[in-house]
């Protein structure tokens, strides 16, 4: 009933005041739209060997990335979708503790420590993970109606 509240109140505001409103009580299905955006159309096994910058797997993590955050072991273990998702997942909640908004988070996902800038690229992936999460968002509380 909170969040169905906090959806109508956001909805005279505008998306992104909605999804401000929200954000913190799914950071699985913002971690569920970044994986899916990371690797839109590309087959599962092409995802086995580490691209041009290190990222690896359904979430295109980096290896990396995942050692800063705390991995140990073999990075063939990061194939495992488990694995990847987990990672990935560490690295959305840093993301959101460090800029607190769905597009910040998106853009750390992509962008690492970089300042936010609008002419960066990380911009335009940010935008479009903001937007596919409030589609979600707002398609299940239509549908929970």
């Amino acid at each position: 009933a909170m969040r169905m509240l906090l959806l109508l109140a956001g909805t005279a505001m505008g998306l992104t005041t909605c999804a401000r409103a929200t954000e913190a009580l799914d950071l699985k299905l913002l971690r569920d739209v970044i994986c899916e955006h990371e690797t839109r159309g590309v087959p599962e096994r092409d995802l086995i060997e580490p691209g041009p910058a290190g990222e690896i797997g359904r979430c295109q993590i980096r290896i990396s990335t995942a050692r800063q955050l705390g991995f140990r072991g073999h990075w063939t273990l990061l194939l495992l979708p488990a694995f990847n998702e987990a990672w990935a997942a560490e690295k959305v909640r840093m993301g959101f503790k460090r800029h607190g908004t769905i597009f910040g988070t998106a853009f750390f996902y992509n962008r690492g420590k970089r300042p936010i800038t609008k002419n960066d690229a990380g911009w335009s992936y940010a935008a479009q993970v903001s937007k596919e999460y409030n589609r979600r968002l707002f398609e299940r509380a239509r549908m929970a109606r």
